[in-house]
């Protein structure tokens, strides 16, 4: 194996040189993707990279895993390194390690990129990405002929990422059929659902209540709920 780039490691603090250490060692013995034994970062390699406070370390693809299979509107792979935000790339990083999430906020301040480095970091880890625009997906389930396959088609993914859920026109059939269905499948399963909003889950759930009943209605509320909401604020860049 490669040897680590060791520059600045004398700037590192007392923990983050253990941990490096550790996890150098374990890359050490490590021959094939199948055996890694690193659990918080899976397939992925410390770095040390200069902070707002000094040096820290941060983490990239070891190499060895292959990418999953990747089907995305926005193209993840060019989020190949984390934020130098370090407020971001702790998000990031929160985000990858609970494999869900649901981040609403105000129009136009990053959400869609940020969830593309979510995806970009779980991909790499060997995982197959499925990443659209809720928009997108609304016309394929009102469309008969496409439902079915739509549905199945997302289930073939480890991860599936959907931007912007309630800039859609909310109906019966896109709710029960659809977003209740794909998220009690998800959560049921431990299989890793984030979405991006400009609601917040109560706010979503008001969204829907015009068109579905009160009780499947706080059901769907409390599964978005297990989604761990964060309210992601940040400068509109489309000003």
């Amino acid at each position: 194996m490669k040897k680590f780039d060791r520059t600045n490691y004398d700037k590192l603090s007392k923990i983050d040189k253990l941990v490096f250490d550790e996890r150098e060692e374990i890359c050490k013995q490590c021959q094939h993707h199948e055996t890694c034994k690193q659990e918080s970062y899976p397939y992925m390699k410390p770095i040390i990279e200069k902070t707002n406070q000094g040096f820290g370390l941060s983490y990239v693809s070891c190499g060895k895993n292959p990418r999953g299979k990747i089907k995305s509107y926005i193209d993840i792979k060019k989020r190949d390194h984390l934020f130098k935000n370090e407020k971001k790339k702790k998000l990031v990083k929160q985000l990858v390690k609970n494999k869900r999430g649901y981040v609403y906020g105000l129009a136009g301040t990053g959400k869609s990129h940020m969830l593309a480095y979510v995806a970009n970091e779980l991909n790499k880890q060997g995982l197959s990405v499925y990443y659209d625009l809720s928009i997108t997906l609304a016309k394929k389930i009102w469309n008969f002929d496409t439902q079915t396959e739509t549905i199945k088609e997302l289930q073939k993914y480890d991860v599936v990422l959907i931007d912007d859920i309630g800039s859609e026109m909310m109906t019966e059939n896109l709710i029960r059929n659809f977003y209740m269905l794909l998220i009690k499948d998800r959560i049921d399963n431990n299989k890793p659902l984030y979405f991006t909003s400009n609601y917040s889950v109560a706010g979503l759930a008001k969204r829907m209540e015009k068109h579905i009943d009160s009780v499947s209605i706080s059901v769907l509320l409390d599964r978005l709920q297990t989604l761990r909401p964060i309210k992601y604020e940040d400068e509109n860049f489309r000003k």
